[in-house]
């Protein structure tokens, strides 16, 4: 079963976290670089839906300052289970035509006429209203699953703690 390989890596995870906490401000440089280059590899193709900075997708949402709000065990599940919840204006919209084609993404643009999807990094689909059957909140995130299964557990370990230390801007 899936869940139980996910709950496997994230099990793993919570194990690797070194107890006790480190001061306030220290992370580990080493495995952040690290994370840095899986974030940015074709491997985990991070960098081609989200930015840090100015660098970066425009599909998901912006990770600039994801370390100074979330937890490493709340970046950990989203990786693990990008489905589980969406951050506000990043929420999946599912769409089908009359022709009965569907198309899942977020919405770019609510014209009047027509609506644009964001489907995946650089691919975006406009429908005119016309075209629409139906259109509600989807289920599935644009963000693929399974990058828990793609990257070893210290490749996890390691993309956490790089977005972990993402705190450019902060004050």
């Amino acid at each position: 079963m899936v869940l139980t390989s996910k709950l496997a890596a994230l099990h793993f995870y919570q194990l690797a976290i070194p107890a006790p906490t480190p001061p306030e401000g220290s992370f580990d440089r080493i495995a952040s670089v690290r994370g840095q280059a899986i974030f940015n590899s074709p491997k985990a193709a991070c960098a081609s839906c989200h930015a840090i900075g100015y660098l970066g997708g425009q599909v998901g949402p912006d990770l600039t300052s994801i370390g100074q709000i979330r937890t490493e065990r709340d970046l950990l599940e989203s990786i693990v289970y990008p489905s589980a919840s969406f951050v506000r204006s990043y929420e999946p919209v599912l769409v089908i035509t009359k022709s009965g084609e569907p198309h899942n993404g977020v919405l770019r643009q609510d014209a009047a006429d027509e609506i644009l999807l964001a489907t995946g990094p650089g691919t975006e689909v406009r429908i005119a209203r016309a075209d629409i059957a139906e259109m509600r909140p989807g289920s599935v995130s644009v963000m693929p699953g399974g990058l828990d299964e793609q990257l070893s557990r210290q490749e996890l370990a390691d993309l956490v703690a790089f977005l972990k230390g993402t705190k450019w801007g902060a004050h």
